[in-house]
């Protein structure tokens, strides 16, 4: 069920427009990346909690866009629009750097390893 209140659909429409044509590359991020994202969000709770409903308060220029987004597939769309410069790097902290760190370890070490069994047939043939 929608609850229906506040702007009236006109007023709304205006507004929306106003964004539009006023500053329209924020009409992506700030209305249809935002319904995605409130799609997923929901998709997401019902999912993990086994539900077959959700309540989400959404805010009335919000509402058709989301439920356009529910009965699409945005598979993958979820980390795209959660992603961060911050988060990215401190995920490479934390993921990236330390495993690159113990390959090279690893890397160094097998070149030790190999020199020192090579130089012990070297010296203690069979």
């Amino acid at each position: 069920a929608v609850s229906e209140g506040g702007l009236e659909d006109g007023l709304l429409e205006k507004y929306e427009s106003l964004l539009a044509s006023e500053f329209p590359a924020l009409v992506e991020p700030l209305v249809r990346e935002r319904d995605v994202f409130l799609s997923l969000t929901m998709k997401s709770s019902m999912a993990v909690n086994g539900c077959q409903r959700v309540v989400a308060v959404v805010g009335k220029g919000h509402v058709k866009g989301v439920l356009k987004a529910l009965s699409e597939n945005h598979s993958g769309k979820f980390k795209q629009l959660t992603w961060t410069p911050a988060r990215a790097a401190a995920k490479e902290k934390v993921f990236g750097v330390v495993p690159k760190l113990l390959f090279d370890r690893v890397v160094v070490d097998s070149v030790i390893l190999l020199a020192i069994v090579k130089a012990w047939e070297y010296f203690h043939p069979a």
